[in-house]
């Protein structure tokens, strides 16, 4: 796993103990993230990810290695695609490369794909040799990347594009959904990835189990305007700084935490945060 995802990783699990939002999310992101496995890539590949299909292209574009053009293709569904030599590279322009490939390859129909974090991807060990051809261009200083592939009579198309910068709606949304305690709208902006690790119903008790047990949200704020990061990991990554108010009894607490967003199929999506400050009592109504 490369430094940056680790890094990631880690402010994912550290906030689980805090307030409701950490202890519901964070806690479903931190079983998820299974066991550390070696990657079928070194750590510097890149991934182009479409948030649309959650298809996705990892490919070593280190230049001068011998590894240089091997890459995977990952379609849901379908499995990970993987090819047997490097792919022919080629330059079109200082930040603009073209890939082909037309040849034997392997599919993982049981591979485990994890479009958060292209990198993390395991196989199953069981392959079937196939014939993949593949034709894609990618922009590495835009993050952005067209792929398709075909293999068995069948193609698949990826688009990996810059995301909008309006994270902040999305955290609008999240604050508003926390303080109205509407879970159903809550659960719809955590990613992908949480999504898939708990049920909406089973996502709802815990909610309410929390409001019990630390108080109900009553107040948030965005205290920072979010920043946009460039693209690692396979993905975009938007943090803000958020001020969330919780109300037990008479006594009333805010806290402060780093929120981390990635886009999803709909939008920009909850994916981890890390917490700033510790409570602070506040004065009451």
């Amino acid at each position: 796993m490369s430094g940056y995802l680790r890094r990631l990783w880690s402010r994912w699990t550290v906030a689980a103990t805090a307030v409701l939002l950490i202890l519901t999310m964070a806690a479903a992101l931190a079983r998820a993230s299974g066991a550390e496995t070696k990657p079928l890539l070194s750590p510097e590949a890149d991934s182009f990810i479409d948030q649309q299909t959650g298809r996705y292209l990892t490919v070593q574009l280190m230049p001068q290695q011998t590894t240089t053009g091997t890459f995977t293709f990952a379609v849901p569904g379908v499995g990970l695609f993987i090819s047997s030599i490097p792919a022919r590279v080629a330059s079109k322009d200082r930040s603009t490369i073209t890939l082909y490939y037309d040849g034997a390859g392997t599919l993982d129909r049981e591979a485990k794909l994890d479009i958060l974090g292209a990198t993390r991807t395991q196989t199953s060990g069981v392959v079937a040799v196939v014939h993949i051809r593949l034709e894609a261009e990618v922009d590495r200083a835009q993050g952005s990347a067209h792929a398709q592939l075909w293999s068995d009579n069948a193609s698949y198309t990826m688009e990996s594009r810059v995301p909008q910068h309006d994270a902040d709606r999305a955290l609008k949304a999240i604050i508003d959904a926390l303080v109205d305690q509407d879970w159903h709208m809550l659960y719809a902006y955590n990613s992908r990835l949480l999504r898939t690790t708990k049920s909406e119903g089973a996502f709802a008790t815990m909610m309410d189990n929390a409001v019990r047990a630390v108080g109900a949200p009553v107040r948030g704020s965005i205290v920072t305007v979010p920043a946009y990061s460039s693209k690692e990991g396979g993905h975009f990554l938007a943090t803000a700084r958020l001020a969330l108010t919780t109300e037990k009894g008479d006594m009333r607490q805010v806290r402060t935490y780093d929120v981390q967003v990635v886009p999803d199929a709909d939008g920009w999506r909850y994916t981890g945060m890390n917490r700033v400050s510790d409570a602070t009592p506040t004065a009451g109504r």
